[in-house]
This record gives C-alpha cells, structure tokens and sequence, in this order.
C-alpha cells in the first residue's frame, strides 16, 4: 500500500494517539509523519530559502500516493502543526511548482477526534476544498468522539472501517 499517516496532537499518549493506535491496528501499519517532531517555518512571501524540515517531508510525502491527516479538533479546527503545515503547502504553488504538481491525482482523507459528537462542517470543509484546489482527491473525514476520554467500541469500528473502504478503493 502506498499510504502515509500525517499526525500531530498537543497529547502524546491522548485520544489522537489511541485513535492512530485504532488504524495501525485495524488497517495497516502506515509510516507516520508526526510534524510535532519536525521543525516547519511559517510560510513567507520574501523568501523560499526556509532552514527547516518542509521541503525534505513534502518529498517523502510524494512517495505515497494517499495522505492521511490524524489531528484532534481544537476550536472547530486541526492542530496548529497541521495548520502550519498546510500553510506551508503554499510554497508549492509559489516556489516549488514542480513538487505542487506532484500532488495531482494524490489522495486525501482525515481521521479525527474531539469530545463533541459529530465533526463540524466547517473542518472538513478546509481539507475538502485543498484537495480539490491541489487537484487531489478527497476521500472524507471520520469522526469519533471521545466522552470522558473513551472511545466508544462500536463507534470507533465502524467509522475506521468506512474510512477504510473509502481509501482501499482508491489505492492503485
């Protein structure tokens, strides 16, 4: 399988680390990219010359041909590290346009969790329209609240597996 986890979460060992823990387990044992241990630079319009990890991950990221971002929800969006990194995809349209693309025809999916029952539009809304903007394609988001940092069981099997199927029919 060509597929590679992006991960971030401000909890080491909390409900997203469990929640990638679900995956690897039920799915695969996907390569993680966790951009917490990755020194990434906001993006700037002066300079494209940024001393940090970006451009070495966006090249081992286009090894794989689907993307898959693990981040909680914190205030209605993904953690600052995935933010950031996001931003960062700028450069490929501005100073690396070669890499930019190499996300063509690329695939993307979200798994995500939060106390709240379900996933605010307004989420998936961001990853949705970078696919479609990046010419990637969206696959979705699941969602599994975590009450009382638990997952419910039944829950949590059923929203990997759906994710699971929508990113096994999408793998070449």
């Amino acid at each position: 399988m060509s597929r590679v986890v992006i991960y971030a979460s401000a909890r080491v060992n909390g409900n997203t680390a469990k929640l990638l823990q679900h995956w690897q387990w039920y799915v695969a044992n996907d390569p993680v990219i966790d951009l917490t241990q990755l020194q990434i630079l906001p993006f700037s319009y002066q300079s494209d010359s940024r001393a940090d990890d970006f451009e070495e991950t966006i090249r081992a990221l286009l090894t794989y041909e689907q993307w898959l971002w693990v981040t909680p929800v914190y205030w209605y969006s993904m953690t600052s590290w995935h933010k950031l990194f996001l931003d960062r995809m700028s450069d490929l349209l501005t100073y690396h346009k070669p890499l930019g693309r190499q996300l063509r025809g690329k695939s993307l999916a979200v798994l995500t969790n939060s106390a709240s029952e379900s996933l605010p539009k307004c989420f998936s809304d961001i990853f949705e329209l970078t696919a479609n903007y990046l010419g990637m394609a969206w696959l979705g988001a699941e969602h599994i609240p975590a009450i009382d940092d638990q997952f419910e069981p039944e829950q949590l099997t059923q929203a990997i597996s759906r994710l699971h199927l929508k990113c096994s029919s999408h793998l070449p």
